[in-house]
C-alpha cells in the first residue's frame, strides 16, 4: 500500500526502522559493486543540494560558528608535496594580481612605508 502524500507515525516509523536494522536487512553483509557505484554516483551528478539558495537564519549561522570554532584544518602544518607544489605553481602562472597597472594612493603609500619602518635591511 502506497500512502502517498501522507504522515506515518512516530512509532510505525519506529517499527519500520528497526525491522530493517542487522541481519533482517535483505542487503546485509553485501556490497555494491564499482559499476553499480559509478551508475549511482552518475545519477546523482548535476543535482542541485536541496538546500542551495536558502537563506540561513542567524540562529543557524551563529551555531555553526560556534560548532566549527578551534577546528583547525586537516592539512595545517603539513608540509605540501612537491607535487602539490608543482600544481600550484603551474595552475598560478600567467595569471596577473588583480591591482597591477592600478596607482597606489598617497594614504596606501603612506601605510606601506609605515609598515616598513623598524624592520631588517636586507
Amino acid at each position: 500500500m502506497v500512502r502517498k502524500g501522507s504522515k506515518l507515525p512516530e512509532k510505525t516509523k519506529r517499527k519500520m526502522s528497526k525491522a530493517s536494522k542487522g541481519k533482517k536487512n535483505p542487503f546485509y553483509g553485501k556490497a555494491h559493486s564499482k559499476a553499480t557505484k559509478r551508475k549511482m554516483s552518475e545519477a546523482l551528478k548535476g543535482r542541485k543540494p536541496w538546500n542551495t539558495g536558502k537563506p540561513r537564519s542567524e540562529e543557524t549561522k551563529r551555531k555553526i560558528s560556534k560548532a566549527m570554532k578551534g577546528r583547525k584544518p586537516w592539512n595545517t602544518g603539513k608540509p605540501a608535496s612537491e607535487e602539490a607544489k608543482r600544481n600550484q605553481s603551474e595552475k598560478m602562472k600567467g595569471r596577473k594580481p588583480w591591482n597591477t597597472g592600478k596607482p597606489l594612493s598617497k594614504a596606501t603609500k603612506r601605510k606601506i612605508s609605515k609598515a616598513m619602518n623598524g624592520g631588517k635591511k636586507s
